[in-house]
Formats: C-alpha cells, sequence, structure tokens
C-alpha cells in the first residue's frame, strides 16, 4: 500500500496544487494496487523468455540497389569532406 509519507514526498516533489492532490492519491494507491496484484501471480513453473526476438525478417528482403558514389553526393553540397556532410554542431 502507498504510505501518506510517500504521497506527501510525491506531492512536495511534483508541486501540484491542493485541487489535484485527491485525484493524484487515488491514482497512486489504484497503482500501488495494481502492481500488488500484478506481483501476487504465481510464476514458479513458467520458463523464463530470455529473448523474443525470433530472428526472422518479418519485413521483408532488404535489397540491393545502385547508390550514389562520393563524388555524386558532393555535387549536392558545399559542406562535404571525406565522404562526409558537414553540418552544424547540435548540442
Amino acid at each position: 500500500m502507498v504510505s501518506d509519507i510517500i504521497i506527501k514526498r510525491v506531492f512536495d516533489l511534483s508541486k501540484v496544487s491542493l485541487t489535484e492532490r485527491e485525484d493524484l492519491k487515488k491514482a497512486l494507491v489504484a497503482g500501488a494496487k495494481e502492481i500488488e496484484s500484478i506481483q501476487s501471480i504465481k510464476t514458479d513453473n513458467i520458463e523464463n523468455l530470455e529473448n523474443i526476438a525470433t530472428g526472422v525478417n518479418i519485413f521483408g528482403r532488404d535489397l540491393v540497389s545502385n547508390s550514389f558514389t562520393h563524388k555524386e553526393l558532393a555535387s549536392y553540397t558545399k559542406n562535404f569532406s571525406d565522404g562526409y556532410f558537414i553540418v552544424p554542431k547540435v548540442f
């Protein structure tokens, strides 16, 4: 269960208004109950699923086609050096 201390701490950290606190408290309690019900599910005889990827490409084949040469790419812009497009720094 969600204690009042935890709820107060969440309220203090989130800076919610007084009118929103009761709705938030109900949502936190409901979420905690949902987690408790999930944790109570018996999983002793269930095999772990370590990897859900099947290794099968469901999107279709990758097709190799003609592509641009470095010289052709360089002709499209002034900002091209050593095979790379030069772009502004982004921070």
